[in-house]
């Protein structure tokens, strides 16, 4: 079965919401009743999930098979994956890696982290574990799959 595909605003939306302590039962109640209230202020606490919602309905995107059979970013940015490292992972541009134009460099991850941010973003871009600082954890680096010379 393959992964259902999610614009990068849907994406990041579940990913800061599971980051602030959402769990998928109630971040799933939320989306069947459209009614987010009962949420938590999410990241910079500007979040629009109605409008989220709103969107996500019109492009078709299958919300709860997402969540809990997972998914894959049908298109994601360089600043749309800065997001999902600060979201997902608690890593910040210029402390936990650096950034030279389209490549990130630098990024430690745990084994376990590297599958599933290969698993959200492969369609575009390569997650390429460069050195091993120990079992768990590798240093990594991420690069557009498909550049002009």
């Amino acid at each position: 079965m393959s992964k259902v595909r999610l614009s990068s605003p849907i994406a990041l939306m579940i990913e800061n919401c599971r980051a602030g302590g959402v769990s998928d039962q109630v971040l799933l109640e939320c989306l069947r009743s459209e009614d987010f209230r009962s949420l938590p202020p999410i990241g910079d606490g500007k979040m629009n999930f109605d409008k989220l919602l709103e969107t996500a309905n019109e492009i078709g995107n299958d919300w709860e098979s997402a969540i809990l059979n997972g998914y894959e970013f049908s298109f994601i940015t360089i600043t749309g994956i800065r997001k999902l490292l600060a979201a997902k992972y608690r890593k910040q541009l210029n402390q936990d890696y650096d950034q030279d134009d389209l490549v990130i460099k630098g990024l430690i991850l745990q084994v376990d982290e590297i599958a599933s941010l290969r698993e959200l973003i492969s369609r575009q871009w390569n997650v390429i574990e460069e050195t091993e600082h120990d079992e768990q954890l590798k240093r990594v680096r991420i690069e557009l799959k498909y550049q002009n010379s």
